[in-house]
């Protein structure tokens, strides 16, 4: 099943470039087009989420967690992976141990150090939301070729890694 996005990635771009003067400012052009694009993205994600009581940084926790180490992961671990920083790690995962989604739990070889683990129920609510959350996805690349896609992926990889360099 497909489902329509509620835009088309291709029309966000042609509009971005209308909007900006790409010939005095590609960069800024570049850069509002990324920054819509994700904002798009991130508010249909959250629209799927929402009846589930989740949030676009709740979900992104429990998907580290449950594709992490057995033993857990530290919060600062935790933030480290996440796909948009947030504001505070410990704190989330704090609401997501109270709904009864992930486990904290202090290291047998440092008590200093506590591991978030998930739990069955956290598990089986990413398991009803894999499907979902891969159609809204998935409706994002319509009409946009593989290859399209590819060097999309690529070129972000690029800018991201260069800017995670960068702030080291």
């Amino acid at each position: 099943m497909r489902v329509k996005p509620r835009f088309d990635l291709r029309d966000l771009l042609a509009k971005t470039r209308r909007l900006c003067d790409v010939t005095s400012q590609p960069e800024a052009a570049a850069c509002g087009a990324v920054v819509r694009a994700a904002s798009r993205i991130v508010s249909e994600l959250n629209a799927v989420l929402k009846p589930f009581g989740l949030t676009e940084p709740s979900f992104n926790v429990l998907r580290i967690l449950r594709g992490g180490p057995k033993r857990g992961l530290t919060c600062g671990q935790i933030g480290g992976l996440l796909v948009s920083r947030g504001p505070d790690v410990t704190r989330l995962v704090g609401r997501l141990e109270r709904e009864g989604l992930v486990a904290r739990r202090r290291n047998r070889d440092d008590r200093r150090v506590v591991l978030v683990t998930i739990r069955p129920a956290g598990t089986k609510l990413l398991t009803a939301l894999d499907k979902p959350v891969a159609i809204v996805l998935a409706s994002f690349w319509d009409g946009i070729t593989d290859s399209e896609r590819a060097r999309i992926v690529k070129t972000l990889a690029q800018l991201t890694t260069r800017n995670d360099s960068q702030e080291s």
